[in-house]
């Protein structure tokens, strides 16, 4: 469970960073794929990994392993959840424009 958590916690960190896991691997002289494993919940980073993950994420090991919140996290997570919601409710308005411009044509109207 606790390879789940910090793996979720480390994919949206780096992710809210603006960081690939090339960036992330390259930083910490590891594989693309161990980044790739930690974030699945595969395995665990290495213990001497644990700071060097930190510092580059700029987290405390206590909110990379989710034992304290990680308050820049969970705003991002928030207002990322409310983009996608607003995003989904245009494409739905932009469904319903579409339906209506082919019924007023259908139609003869204009």
């Amino acid at each position: 469970m606790v390879k789940k958590r910090m793996g979720f916690i480390l994919k949206n960190v780096r992710e809210m960073r603006g960081y690939s896991q090339q960036y992330l691997a390259s930083k910490l002289n590891k594989t693309q794929n161990a980044i790739y494993n930690w974030e699945m919940g595969r395995t665990s980073p290495p213990a001497e990994d644990v700071l060097p993950i930190c510092n580059v994420l700029n987290i405390t090991p206590n909110e990379l392993f989710g034992y304290e919140p990680c308050r820049e996290l969970a705003n991002y997570l928030k207002a990322r959840d409310a983009i996608n919601d607003i995003d989904k409710k245009i494409a739905e308005l932009e469904k319903q424009k579409e339906k209506l411009i082919k019924n007023q044509i259908a139609h003869g109207q204009k």
